[in-house]
């Protein structure tokens, strides 16, 4: 709707594989510290703080610059943060085939298998979501799916400890942030 060129939608796609990029390895580096859902639900957070940000980005046009730079800077912020719901997930499939080795790749076939029908799934909302309200019918969409993806979060992390009750105290996985 703000009416961006190509050469600028290209240049925020750079800056947007960067920070995301940055988030991916500071995130990584957390789980010492952190529990994984932990990082998944600030990783939700920050989903949400982008959405926010994106809806005052796309009715950005009129409004003074100063805002549109602050609010650049919040979706950059929130980005940041969404990015550590990557590794955590992740790293959260890996502590819980390490429990059964013997299918380990079934557990990953699986993922792979569950990922598409979550991305075929998403991008069925997202059409429809589009037709709705364009930019703002996705946004929106997204704010939807990131407050009901807190439901299997508290679900998992209720069941974190099983899933680490293997890992010594003081290894990866069993920080308890």
């Amino acid at each position: 709707m703000a009416g961006y060129d190509a050469n600028q939608i290209t240049i925020a796609a750079i800056v947007i594989a960067v920070v995301f990029g940055a988030g991916l390895l500071y995130w990584g580096n957390r789980f010492k510290s952190m529990r994984r859902t932990t990082i998944i639900a600030y990783g939700l957070v920050g989903g949400a703080i982008l959405v926010a940000a994106g809806l005052v980005v796309n009715h950005s046009a009129g409004l003074p610059a100063v805002i549109l730079i602050a609010a650049i800077v919040v979706a950059g912020a929130g980005l940041f943060v969404l990015a550590g719901a990557t590794p955590a997930a992740l790293g959260l499939l890996a502590d819980i085939s390490e429990r059964f080795p013997a299918d380990r790749g079934a557990i990953m076939g699986l993922y792979s298998v569950f990922l598409a029908i979550g991305q075929i799934i998403g991008s069925l909302i997202g059409g429809f979501a589009a037709d709705w309200r364009g930019i703002d019918g996705m946004l929106v969409a997204t704010a939807g799916l990131l407050a009901i993806a807190f439901i299997p979060l508290s679900r998992l992390r209720a069941q974190e400890h099983e899933i680490d009750a293997g890992a010594p105290a003081g290894q990866p996985g069993s920080a308890t942030a």
